[in-house]
């Protein structure tokens, strides 16, 4: 991480609270590796942000916002948080799909097995109510 100058700029624009600021950054974030994410700045367009995620929920970024005003978490931090949320959210929905969709062969299998078995042993009318079954082998 790079040392940053604590130079922060005021803006004219609207005030937006940095969970807002940070939602506008979630479809951009970007994996490194397994615990950098890479965050573009919504000030200047040539500039990524890297956030590092410690385990324990914490976090680090290389933001002047996070190392001259030593907040607990800047807008690229949130945005990181957001990103793994969805991370999460997509990869139990993907558990969920695989479960739906084995259990939806199994149904399928079952159903074929029965028929198998149905087409087997063909129920046919005896003398006086009597039922016979015949197996086809």
């Amino acid at each position: 991480m790079q040392q940053a100058s604590c130079v922060i700029k005021k803006s004219q624009k609207p005030k937006l609270t940095r969970q807002q600021k940070a939602a506008g950054l979630v479809e951009d974030v970007g994996r490194k590796d397994s615990t950098t994410y890479l965050v573009p700045s919504q000030s200047d367009e040539n500039k990524v942000y890297e956030v590092i995620y410690l385990y324990g929920r914490k976090y680090g970024c290389e933001c002047s916002d996070f190392l001259c005003r030593n907040v607990e978490a800047c807008k690229h931090i949130v945005a990181v948080q957001l990103f793994m949320e969805k991370e999460k959210q997509q990869r139990q929905q993907q558990k969920k799909d695989e479960i739906d969709l084995r259990a939806q062969i199994g149904l399928e299998l079952e159903r074929a097995a029965l028929r198998e078995l149905e087409n087997k042993y063909v129920l046919s009318s005896g003398g006086e109510g009597e039922r016979v079954v015949e197996v086809n082998w």
